[in-house]
């Protein structure tokens, strides 16, 4: 859930990032989420709060360790009917905005077809890439509002 929502875990490549533990198996023990790295990156452990909270996860911070949170499992079909992240949208709707960009293109060189199928493509494709990019504006707006009321 922590990647989807843009966060990367901590490993060889990257020296900072979120670490997981205790999330194997089926048993109704908690797992643990802890940022790693140095340094201290303030309010990060804030964001994974609401990411895990959105997910439908209850989160609660560890007593005993700073910067180490205690998750409480939940039943699998909650868990894949969680909220994903707005880079699936802005990635087609890039996408699209180049295939309108090339299909343009192809109406300005071609005749005949070519240039009514561009014309066409070219109108399509760029309607339909403001759409996906106006969705993902869309929820970056929503999830800011959250995150502010969360405050």
């Amino acid at each position: 859930m922590l990647r989807d929502a843009g966060f990367r875990d901590v490993g060889e490549r990257h020296l900072d990032g979120f670490a997981v533990e205790g999330a194997c198996g089926d048993g109704p023990e908690p797992f643990y989420v802890s940022y790693c790295g140095y340094p201290k990156k303030p309010g990060t452990i804030g964001r994974y709060v609401q990411a895990l909270k959105r997910a439908g996860f209850e989160v609660e911070p560890d007593m005993k360790l700073e910067d180490v949170l205690v998750v409480q499992r939940q039943p699998a079909g909650l868990v894949l009917n969680a909220p994903r992240s707005g880079r699936a949208l802005l990635s087609a709707a890039i996408v699209c905005a180049v295939l309108a960009t090339v299909a343009l293109l192809a109406s300005w060189m071609g005749t005949g077809q070519v240039r009514l199928a561009g014309g066409i493509g070219s109108a399509v494709l760029g309607v339909l890439a403001a759409f996906l990019a106006g969705l993902w504006y869309r929820r970056e707006l929503d999830e800011r509002s959250r995150g502010e009321q969360a405050i």
